[in-house]
């Protein structure tokens, strides 16, 4: 028996309290110090993980200023400016973090009708990537760059939770043996 799938417009899970979407935090130069929460930037997701040993960090005085903006383990983020597309992971046992505001990151609030695991593999799938494609503004004088609003109009093939936690295990598993034999670890 086949699992049913259905389409889904990313603004109704947003309105239906499933999903949150955020883009990153405008900081100025005197909020970073050598410690304090992450600031990750785009250049920091690389081949859909996320480095968290930043140079620069949001100074933990300001945590309460930036908090609606913190980033936390499962969170999906995506670049939306510039290198439009690449896709990260913060998985568990990272840090909080705050993105750059080139950034964006989708937060899963009910895992039973959205695992954060398959929405990893969904935004870096061709799907979600020719959307991203089909509305990023593909300037030749400004960088590329996809907005929030964009965002929600965005459709998503979605099975039962139970069939997108399953698919999220084994790409989990594929991927980890294609890093395996990569890194020859």
């Amino acid at each position: 028996m086949t699992a049913e799938w259905r389409t889904i417009r990313v603004g109704d899970l947003v309105a239906a309290g499933i999903l949150v979407i955020s883009d990153g935090y405008r900081m100025r130069n005197s909020e970073l110090g050598p410690t304090g929460i992450p600031f990750v930037r785009g250049g920091d997701m690389q081949d859909g993980w996320i480095q968290t040993e930043t140079e620069d960090c949001i100074r933990p005085e300001l945590r309460d200023r930036v908090r609606v903006k913190i980033a936390r383990p499962g969170d999906v983020a995506f670049i939306t400016k510039g290198n439009v597309g690449r896709v990260g992971r913060l998985r568990e046992g990272q840090p909080e973090i705050v993105f750059a505001p080139q950034v964006a990151y989708w937060r899963s609030l009910d895992h039973e009708a959205l695992d954060p695991g398959f929405v990893f593999h969904l935004l870096r799938g061709p799907s979600f990537q020719a959307q991203l494609n089909a509305v990023k503004t593909h300037g030749a004088m400004v960088a590329d760059y996809v907005s929030i609003t964009q965002q929600h109009d965005f459709r998503l093939d979605l099975p039962a939770g139970k069939t997108q936690r399953a698919i999220a295990h084994i790409l989990g598993k594929i991927r980890s043996s294609d890093r395996f034999r990569k890194d020859g670890r």
